[in-house]
């Protein structure tokens, strides 16, 4: 169950990052002209926020499934990190506020950055 729920939560984490990382790749290779990226971005933006609030539960599941505990790890740091971001993520869409929108995207990056961590650390 770790090992799936760990899987999980790594899609979970590539499918919230696909609408920035889509939008880039459209805008920066294909000039904004690559239809199937067009249609499908705004699919994976409409589940992004419900895809955040099930990466936090999964994860924190994962982690005490895998440990026993709650405890300071690099999993944990990670959760945390994510947990920032979907607060932010609340806000952003509550307040329509462009520089907090910015650093929920940055934070992001961040969690992939934080992700390949805590996979070379438990590997």
């Amino acid at each position: 169950m770790v090992r799936f729920l760990a899987f999980v939560n790594v899609s979970l984490l590539v499918l919230l990052l696909s609408p920035y990382f889509l939008r880039r790749i459209n805008k920066h290779i294909f000039k904004n002209k690559n239809k199937i990226l067009k249609k499908y971005i705004p699919v994976f933006s409409k589940y992004h926020m419900y895809f955040g609030f099930i990466l936090l539960i999964t994860a924190i599941v994962h982690g005490y499934l895998a440990l026993g505990v709650v405890r300071f790890h690099s999993g944990y740091i990670l959760w945390l990190w994510v947990l920032i971001q979907v607060t932010l993520g609340i806000f952003v869409k509550k307040k329509k506020n462009p520089k907090v929108f910015k650093i929920h995207r940055l934070i992001g990056i961040g969690s992939l950055v934080f992700l390949i961590i805590h996979l070379i650390q438990v590997n």
